[in-house]
C-alpha cells in the first residue's frame, strides 16, 4: 500500500486470467474518467493468482472449467457467456472460445512492469489479447513483445521469464489482499479504507470514489 498523499490512492488486485477483473478494471477506469478527479487519482495494480492449479500448457477454457467445477461443457460455456454479456455492454472484446493457462509468469512480469510504471498498461494488453481470443497470450515471446513495446528493457523481461524473479512479490501481494478480507478478485480498496469486492458496476465504483474523495 502506498503512503498517504494529497491524491486519492486506489489499490486494485487482479489476475490476468480473471474475466471479472477484465470487466471490473474497465468499469473502474470509466468511473475514474467521470469522477472529475481523474488527474488526482493514483491507481496501483497488485497481482493475485486466482487459479494456481491452472496448467502450464494452454487448455481450452470451457473444457478446463467443466472439468475443474464438475459441470458439463455446455454449462461452463453458459457461465462464460454471462460474463461475455457484461463485457459486451462495456465495449470489450470477449471470446468464449479461448485458452486458459497458469498466469504466474504473467503476474511476475507485471511486477517488473510495476517497477517501470507500466503495470496497468501491460495488464490491459495481456487481458485484451487473452479475452479477444489470441492463442499465444501466455507464450513468453508474446509476453516479451508486449512488455518491450511498453518500454521495458528486453533483457530484463527475458531474465524474469526465464527464472523465478518476483515470485515472492506476487505471493506478498496476494497475502496482503487476503489480510484485507479479499476472497477473490477483482478487489478494490480506495484510500486504504473503502473496499469494493468483485466486479462492481460503474455506478458502484463512482459512489465509492465519491465517498473516498470526500473523506480522504
Amino acid at each position: 500500500m502506498a503512503a498517504q498523499t494529497d491524491k486519492l490512492h486506489i489499490d486494485v488486485w487482479a489476475d490476468v486470467a480473471c474475466p471479472y477483473c477484465y470487466v471490473g478494471k474497465q468499469r473502474l477506469k470509466t468511473a475514474i474518467s467521470r469522477s472529475g478527479h481523474q488527474e488526482e487519482i493514483e491507481l496501483e495494480l497488485h497481482t493475485f493468482e486466482l487459479d494456481a492449479t491452472a496448467p502450464k500448457e494452454p487448455a481450452e477454457i470451457a473444457s478446463y472449467t467443466a472439468q475443474k467445477m464438475g459441470v458439463s461443457r455446455e454449462r461452463a460455456l453458459e457461465m462464460d457467456r454471462r460474463v461475455k454479456g457484461m463485457a459486451d455492454q462495456d465495449g470489450l472484446p470477449y471470446e468464449t472460445e479461448r485458452i486458459h493457462a497458469n498466469s504466474f509468469d504473467a503476474l511476475r512480469l507485471l511486477q517488473l512492469a510495476k517497477q517501470h510504471g507500466v503495470a496497468n498498461e501491460l495488464m490491459s494488453r495481456l487481458q485484451r489479447s487473452l479475452f479477444s481470443g489470441r492463442r499465444d497470450t501466455y507464450d513468453h515471446a508474446a509476453m516479451t513483445a508486449s512488455a518491450v513495446d511498453l518500454g521495458i528493457p528486453e533483457d530484463e523481461v527475458r531474465t524474469v521469464l526465464a527464472g523465478d524473479q518476483f515470485a515472492a512479490q506476487v505471493r506478498r501481494d496476494q497475502q496482503a489482499a487476503l489480510r484485507l478480507g479479499a476472497t477473490g478478485v477483482p478487489f478494490v480498496v480506495l484510500a486504504g479504507r473503502y473496499g469494493v469486492p468483485g466486479a462492481g458496476t460503474v455506478q458502484s465504483y463512482a459512489d465509492a470514489i465519491r465517498t473516498a474523495w470526500e473523506n480522504r
